[in-house]
Formats: structure tokens, sequence, C-alpha cells
């Protein structure tokens, strides 16, 4: 009597085992997988959010020392207008003489010079074009560009121009605006 009921019991034990095995799969495909999906899925879109909010607050920051900055600036901007920037009826005197002092200081030989003013109601400042054209060896040309660009008014070099002007000389035209107050 003891063999059947042994088996009996086996029976019922492996019946139970593979009934949780079933049961452990069921739950694992019905409920587990599909949640760790959610949080997986959640975790990302928490992540991309707690990127976007510290990037907009990297950009507050940022503009709030701009905004901070402003008052700064406008002051800069007053004291250069006043001290920096030649008034409109010295603009021509003071291009010439710019031009002037950069030709002797570079020994290039000036050929023309021509202005062309560009003033607009909108912006806090006038454009002085000036279009140079000299003559000389390219190094000096090349110390001209550089005596140009590097000069203490404020110029905006827009264009150069090298041309062959004989066997030895060379020919610049340089573009540039000079800005000067209205």
């Amino acid at each position: 009597m003891r063999k059947p009921r042994r088996k009996t019991l086996r029976r019922f034990i492996e019946r139970a085992a593979v009934a949780v095995l079933a049961l452990d799969a069921v739950v694992y495909a019905a409920v587990v997988r599909p949640l760790s999906h959610r949080v997986a899925s959640a975790q990302e879109s928490y992540d991309q959010t707690r990127l976007a909010v510290l990037d907009a607050e990297t950009r507050l920051a940022r503009l709030e020392r701009q905004r901070a900055s402003l008052p700064e600036t406008a002051d800069s901007l007053r004291a250069f207008l006043a001290d920096h920037v030649p008034a409109r009826r010295w603009g021509f005197s003071q291009a010439e003489q710019l031009v002037d002092r950069l030709t002797r200081k570079s020994n290039v030989q000036l050929v023309s010079v021509s202005y062309k003013l560009k003033s607009s109601t909108h912006q806090p400042l006038d454009q002085l074009g000036i279009q140079i054209t000299v003559t000389g060896s390219f190094a000096e040309l090349l110390q001209f560009a550089h005596d140009i660009e590097t000069a203490k008014d404020l110029i905006l070099v827009r264009d150069f121009n090298f041309t062959a002007s004989g066997a030895r000389n060379i020919s610049l035209t340089v573009d540039a605006d000079l800005y000067l107050t209205p």
C-alpha cells in the first residue's frame, strides 16, 4: 500500500510542479515582461525630460546673464559712440587721413580712393564705404592689407582683389566700410 500512495503522491507533486511552472510562465509572459517594457519606456522618457529641463535651465541662466549685462552693454555702446567713433562731418577727413597714413607706412602708391556714404535711419552707425586701389610689391601690399585690417578705427574689410599691373608691380583693390555716428 505504501507503493501506490507514493506513486500518487509523486504524481501529485509532479503535476503541482508542472502547474506552478506553467503558472510562472503565464505570469512572466502576461505581467512581468510587459511591465518591464513599460518601466524601461518610462525611464527613457524621464531621462529625456530631465535632459530637456537641464537644457532649458542652462539657456535660462545664459539669458539671465545677458539680461543682467544689458545696462552695461548700453553704457559701453554709448561710450563707444561718444569716444571712439568720429562725427559724420569728420568722417571723410578721418578716412582720408587713415588711407594716407597706411599708404605711407606700407610704402605702396595710392592709385585711387572713392567713398560712398550709406546712411540708415534704423542703424546706430552710418557706413562710409571706401574703395582703395594701391600698387606695390606683394610684400608691401600684404603689409597694407594687414595695416588696414588691424587699424584702430572701426573698419570692416569686405573684399580684397589682387591684379597684375606690370612686370614687378601688383595692384590691390580693397573694399571696406568705416563706421561713423549719424
